[in-house]
């Protein structure tokens, strides 16, 4: 396991920190937007790929179109 993945958080703690649906974060992971691996059953994020993703989307501000982009196909 490399230094990228030993700090993980799971799907639900990654989907409460971006203020997303875990259903939404989901989306994500599976079109490959956010990347992740599974440990036995259970799937983890890199804790540094879901603050990348949320300060990407604090810089935009709340409502523009250009954050609402990355999750277009999520609605």
């Amino acid at each position: 396991m490399t230094a990228r993945w030993t700090r993980s958080l799971s799907p639900l703690a990654a989907a409460d920190r971006l203020g997303l649906s875990r259903a939404d974060l989901v989306a994500l992971l599976d079109d490959g937007t956010l990347a992740s691996h599974f440990e036995g059953w259970h799937r983890r994020i890199a804790r540094s790929d879901v603050e990348a993703l949320a300060a990407t989307r604090e810089e935009v501000g709340p409502g523009a179109p250009e954050r609402r982009k990355p999750f277009a196909d999520c609605a």
